[in-house]
């Protein structure tokens, strides 16, 4: 998504220009990422089992936490191996119907206010079980929260919390990662072209050496 659709980086640049202030990198920016938006993630396929369908839903968070879309219901349904056929399945109707229902009742609210009403999951942040762990660390697969292991299971602290990307705190830490890694190759900038001229003359059409007759 980008600085552009950021919600960090677009408060951080009007607090800049109301302060008569510059970025120290100025990148491409939309201020209508700042309104409130509300979302959804419904995922179909075909596999029964839970493994075949294990990133569709993170996959999905990748488009709405830049924008700081607040996520009121998620699910992912398996067992529709053809085009249409989850019609079929009246459970998974009802489930999607619960799950508009979800995000329609709350438009408007702002990303703090919504509610998440499906399915806990593992992580209190995104509400899903992707998780990498590392000795007794445990850190979400997804978006990023952090937590440690347990005799109960994984306990996630609130400053393990702030670590999510779902955060406007740590997208504004990325901010200012973004920005000082920008300030050290905007000086190289001369060196990122020299390395990329072979490259932009490539010649990506490759056509086969002619028959040699024997």
């Amino acid at each position: 998504m980008g600085p552009k659709a950021d919600v960090a980086w677009a408060m951080e640049y009007l607090r800049l220009r109301d302060a008569g202030e510059a970025a120290t990198v100025q990148f491409p920016f939309d201020e209508r990422v700042l309104r409130p938006r509300i979302g959804g993630f419904l995922a179909v396929g075909g596999a029964l089992t839970d493994h075949w369908k294990t990133l569709a839903l993170p996959l999905m968070h990748h488009m709405t936490f830049s924008m700081q879309i607040g996520i009121a219901d998620q699910v992912v349904f398996g067992g529709a191996g053809t085009p249409s056929a989850i019609v079929l399945d009246d459970t998974a109707i009802e489930r999607a119907a619960r799950l508009g229902r979800n995000v329609a009742e709350q438009i408007g609210r702002g990303f703090d206010d919504v509610e998440y009403r499906g399915e806990p999951g593992l992580c209190p942040m995104c509400h899903l079980d992707v998780m990498i762990i590392d000795g007794p660390s445990v850190e979400c697969g997804v978006c990023g929260a952090r937590g440690e292991l347990t005799g109960d299971g994984v306990r996630f602290s609130e400053d393990g919390c702030r670590q999510s990307v779902l955060t406007v705190g740590e997208r504004y830490d990325h901010y200012l990662e973004v920005q000082r890694t920008a300030v050290e190759q905007f000086a190289r900038a001369g060196e990122v072209q020299e390395r990329l001229a072979p490259y932009r003359a490539f010649d990506r059409v490759i056509t086969p050496a002619p028959a040699t007759k024997v």
